[in-house]
């Protein structure tokens, strides 16, 4: 069951499991059960109600686990963020029986750069007005909706409500488009009920507390019969049964408010109005630090302010009649000198604030290196070509180039390819093998690309200890591209859109891409793609085995990864959201059910594996528990087992997985391996008397030995025994982290006895990068670089540090 390292975290997977419900009461005959898919590319998530009752259920209530919650039917909720969460559905029928069922969604993250139409609508009782809201999403933002009703009108406000003329059956579209020139429609159907005629009307009145975000809630509502129940949705997930209700909401800004009314003739009426909550105090407060580039009159400046909520803008007076309205800019003045610097921030509430000061820019240290650029604009395209024509006494050993647009990069003359049209100021800092360093920056022009004409462009990368390249397809056309040509320059070819091609060597080889769009355009583009040499990683595999305590919900985990290197980090995920670097874990999990557990490795050479096992944690009604042996014979591929299990009765069944796709139900089974390998078996019990159910689960080495494998000798247990071997005390305390954990910044402390090539990168608890913290030639000495993490969710997140060709990994834990 091995996985590639990213198979895991793969989005947009859909997730639809049944539940029975836990009963309130032992004699209930109504059962609450849901299931519920993710929407792809989204943070949607639909449930589906199934719920059963002898009788008509009345009511519905979703807890979403995230404060949030519904009574809708089947409601659709968008969750802010990736991750798990508990998921509860109460449901009420029309005798009295109350059901409850609980389970733990799993959110997958949305993989970048996508836009996604989506939205949710909801009937306003008593009436046909529907009420939509849209949950599309976008790396962008979001310019225009247009919306189809299906009943032949049209609107292209955000959020709409819409009055159909009769009950029925529509099919509802939203396009929408964002900065990016992406576009994206989804069309769901929508049943709209017949309204109830009634004479109530539902209507509200509300005011703030002075400085607090309390709101004092008044029903003004009106009915010829008595008003028998209120119903306050208030906009932020939380609701109310009250009359006049008093609600604080967490933050300011504008809420919509609705109020659903019954009254005893069966009349209902829904009142909405938007709630606007004005902030309370105002707590921001400006605040920067800056930093002069070595060799240059450039001065990097660095944001520092606060606010409780989100920054709206920032602006920057450098004092010699130049602005800037970037968040953390670099200006290059023209003369050494001392100028007063202002910034002054504005927040979301209104907030704003000026801190200015006195910013001394020291005169340039003549060296015998001169950074310098050129560059040109492909044609039709927002491709730039940039060239390094930089010069130097002494050999040039790094260029590290940043784009204008938040990207960067290094290599002699790059392409960049710019998401919009303008100006961006581009700088390229070298360093030599004499230590010299200087930064040269240019303001350019990205000029718009012209309609009519199609230009193939693509972009590539080789992954990691791999002579394997990844080739993106940047190519533009006012048409649609119909088809591609790949020539890998190397005797192989394809057809296939974004291609990843393994070269059988290491080398230079020019790569070609053909377009055709359905305008009959063509173009060829080609470069020169060189595939550098591999060493180091590729050699290490992760492996486990686990065993659930009789009874419990206890999983002891056993690590049996191998690699020619030291192992410097262990990754596992539970599959319930837990995750720990423990090398030989153990995990108690909240309920039973089955779970992907995977385990994820890094040794000091730079490999990476993962492996993924279902694990099945369930509690047991009596003691019976799984144990077998397995021998192998010499030739490694045939096993024999022996079921050695304790407390089972003749009604006892047996079920063994073997690791290579078959299976037995047989006592003592005999498998024979097709190749040697080592495979996970698993030895699954259930007895119908006892009602007891345990498994158990080892990694078996299914090698020739030119001996007999006795029982017990697992390759997990062998494993432990080389990896008490290997450790490397001497790394431990090379890089040090502090403060750890933190909630604002953390800071790595490193010192190098020589000149080194440096790479830190920031990542996520997967390993995949968040942030390139430096990446550059550094001297001897003493070295620090701090990492802001304030715009970090709580969590585990590693720093991986590359010297030369030596790699660290340490943890950080970010706090609020």
């Amino acid at each position: 069951m091995k996985k590639p390292f990213t198979s895991t975290f793969l989005t947009g997977c859909l997730a639809f499991f049944l539940l029975l419900a836990f009963h309130t009461k032992s004699n209930a005959e109504c059962h609450a059960i849901f299931g519920w898919e993710q929407s792809p590319n989204s943070l949607l998530v639909t449930f589906h109600d199934s719920s059963t009752s002898s009788f008509e259920i009345v009511s519905w209530f979703w807890n979403f686990g995230d404060t949030h919650t519904s009574d809708a039917h089947n409601p659709t909720h968008l969750y802010a963020a990736p991750g798990t969460y508990e998921v509860c559905l109460t449901i009420h029928d029309n005798h009295d029986c109350t059901s409850t069922v609980c389970h733990n969604v799993v959110v997958a993250a949305i993989p970048p750069g996508d836009c996604m139409a989506a939205f949710s609508y909801l009937q306003t009782p008593g009436t046909m007005t529907v009420h939509f809201t849209d949950l599309s999403t976008s790396s962008h933002d979001i310019t225009t909706w247009h919306w189809n009703f299906g009943d032949g009108t049209e609107s292209n406000d955000h959020n709409p409500n819409h009055i159909y003329a009769q009950p029925g059956t529509y099919q509802v579209c939203l396009t929408i488009h964002d900065n990016s020139d992406c576009n994206d429609t989804h069309c769901s159907t929508i049943t709209v009920v017949a309204g109830n005629a009634g004479d109530c009307e539902a209507q509200f009145e509300y005011i703030q507390t002075p400085n607090t975000y309390t709101i004092h809630f008044t029903d003004q509502s009106s009915s010829s019969h008595d008003i028998t129940s209120w119903i306050w949705n208030f906009g932020d997930g939380h609701d109310s049964d009250q009359h006049n209700p008093t609600h604080t909401y967490a933050a300011p800004g504008t809420y919509e408010v609705c109020l659903t009314i019954h009254d005893n003739a069966g009349c209902s009426d829904t009142y909405c109005a938007a709630v606007v909550v004005a902030p309370a105090i105002q707590d921001c407060n400006a605040s920067f630090e800056y930093e002069q580039l070595q060799n240059s009159l450039g001065v990097h400046f660095f944001d520092n302010s606060t606010s409780s909520y989100d920054f709206s803008s920032w602006h920057w007076n450098f004092g010699d009649a130049h602005e800037s309205n970037d968040q953390n800019p670099i200006h290059f003045y023209a003369a050494p000198g001392t100028y007063l610097v202002c910034l002054t921030i504005h927040d979301n509430t209104g907030c704003e604030d000026t801190y200015c000061e006195e910013v001394t820019v020291n005169a340039v240290v003549p060296g015998d290196c001169m950074a310098s650029i050129e560059y040109s604009q492909a044609e039709n395209s927002l491709n730039v070509h940039f060239f390094n024509t930089s010069t130097s006494e002494h050999d040039i050993i790094s260029r590290f180039w940043t784009f204008g647009d938040g990207s960067s990069g290094d290599g002699n003359d790059p392409h960049h390819i710019y998401d919009h049209p303008g100006t961006y100021l581009v700088c390229l800092t070298i360093h030599d093998n004499s230590g010299c360093v200087d930064t040269h920056c240019d303001s350019i022009t990205v000029n718009e690309v012209s309609e009519g004409d199609c230009m193939a462009f693509f972009t590539w990368w080789q992954s990691e200890y791999h002579l394997t390249i990844h080739f993106m397809d940047s190519s533009s056309s006012s048409h649609d591209i119909t088809t591609w040509h790949w020539d890998f320059g190397d005797g192989h070819s394809s057809n296939d859109h974004n291609v990843t091609h393994t070269y059988a060597e290491p080398g230079t080889y020019e790569v070609c891409l053909t377009i055709h769009d359905n305008g009959d355009c063509n173009d060829t583009y080609c470069t020169v793609v060189t595939v550098l040499p591999v060493s180091g990683g590729g050699s290490c595999h992760s492996l486990f085995s686990f065993q659930n305590e009789p009874g419990s919900l206890i999983v002891h985990f056993t690590n049996a990864a191998t690699s020619p290197h030291n192992i410097i980090l262990y990754l596992w995920t539970f599959g319930d959201g837990g995750v720990s670097d423990n090398p030989n874990p153990t995990h108690v999990y909240e309920n039973p059910g089955t779970y992907e557990v995977c385990l994820t490795i890094l040794d000091d050479a730079g490999c990476e594996d993962s492996y993924c096992h279902p694990v099945t944690v369930g509690a047991s009604n009596s003691e019976c528990h799984a144990v077998f042996t397995a021998v192998v014979d010499t030739s490694g591929l045939i096993v024999t087992f022996t079921n050695a299990s304790t407390n089972t009765t003749p009604n006892t069944t047996y079920y063994w997985t073997f690791g290579d796709g078959t299976t037995s139900t047989e006592e003592n089974p005999v498998h024979t391996y097709l190749e040697p390998d080592n495979y996970t078996v698993c030895l699954f019990i259930t007895d119908t008397n006892t009602e007891c159910e345990n498994h158990v689960c080892h990694i078996i080495n299914a090698h020739p030995f030119g001996g007999i494998h006795q029982s017990g000798l697992y390759a997990d247990e062998q494993n432990n025994e080389r990896m008490k071997e290997k450790k490397n005390p001497a790394m431990e305390h090379f890089v040090s982290i502090y403060p750890n954990p933190t909630a604002i910044s953390t800071t790595i402390e490193y010192e190098l006895i020589e000149s080194a090539g440096v790479s830190i990168e920031l990542c996520d608890v997967y390993g995949l990068k968040i942030r390139q913290v430096t990446n550059e030639i550094e001297l001897t000495g003493l070295q620090r670089h701090s990492v802001d993490v304030t715009n970090l969710n709580p969590g585990i997140y590693l720093i991986k540090v590359r010297i030369n060709q030596e790699i660290i990994i340490r943890k950080i834990i970010v706090t609020r």
